[in-house]
């Protein structure tokens, strides 16, 4: 940190972390720069990992710990693979921005009665002319086959789609300029690496839930073409979905 390092660290706020020990390296981190941040959950913090300037990701049962390096059986597993990192990366942030009420509804979704399945809550967005995005939040659950019941809708700043529109430009542009000049392993971590720049930006949806328990999913309008003859359907392509939830949530809703 003295060198200008950038440290971030998440744990489980238990009695634990008020041992003397605990509680002076916490403060000495602190005053150094690092933030950390102590968390209530309605589970046990169980992960153990570390990004490191998005080029390695160490992950395994190694719990930090001065008897987990000196006593227990472990393993730590140090990975390259930008796929793996960004995974991890996005599981950081994401448990950095739910509450325990959050995490509460993922774990304990409400339950429709007629279908037995999770009621989602998805967050679908457009521009609208010049100056504005339009976003809606529709109620789902296995009963539909289509995006669901609306019912939020309101205009926001076009800064919203737009900033999403430069994602993929700038991308894009990337892959364009030096697409024929960097090897397949760069290539790949520039997918990663755009993939988790679109997951990060549209997660961020969890600070307004429009008086939902909790965001499920997020996506953007989109005409998906099905034949040479340019016929096919509108619908909303997910570009986001909360953790846990990849199996509750379809690649995209018609609308």
């Amino acid at each position: 940190m003295a060198r200008g390092v950038k440290v971030k660290i998440l744990t489980n706020d238990i009695p634990g972390n008020n041992y003397p020990d605990n509680k002076i390296t916490a403060e000495n981190l602190c005053k150094a720069g690092a933030d950390i941040c102590f968390r209530k959950f309605s589970g046990l913090m169980h992960h153990k990992f570390c990004v490191i300037d998005e080029a390695l990701c160490l992950f395994g049962s190694f719990n930090w710990t001065k008897n987990a390096e000196t006593q227990n059986i472990e393993n730590l597993t140090v990975s390259d693979d930008s796929g793996v990192i960004y995974q991890y990366l996005i599981e950081f942030n994401s448990i950095c921005s739910l509450n325990a009420s959050a995490l509460k509804s993922l774990k304990n979704p409400e339950i429709c009665p007629s279908c037995g399945q999770p009621v989602l809550y998805i967050l679908g967005f457009e521009d609208e002319g010049d100056y504005y995005t339009r976003i809606h939040i529709f109620r789902n659950c296995g009963c539909r086959v289509d995006i669901g019941e609306e019912i939020f809708n309101d205009l926001i700043d076009i800064n919203f789609y737009n900033n999403y529109i430069g994602l993929i430009d700038y991308y894009a542009d990337l892959d364009e300029r030096y697409h024929d000049e960097i090897g397949q392993q760069e290539i790949e971590r520039l997918d990663n690496e755009f993939r988790f720049q679109i997951e990060d930006y549209f997660s961020r949806v969890r600070h307004h839930k429009m008086n939902c328990p909790v965001i499920h999913a997020a996506g953007v309008k989109t005409y998906i073409v099905t034949d040479q003859d340019g016929g096919g359907y509108w619908c909303y392509k997910i570009l986001w979905c909360e953790r846990g939830m990849k199996n509750h949530i379809n690649d995209d809703y018609p609308c």
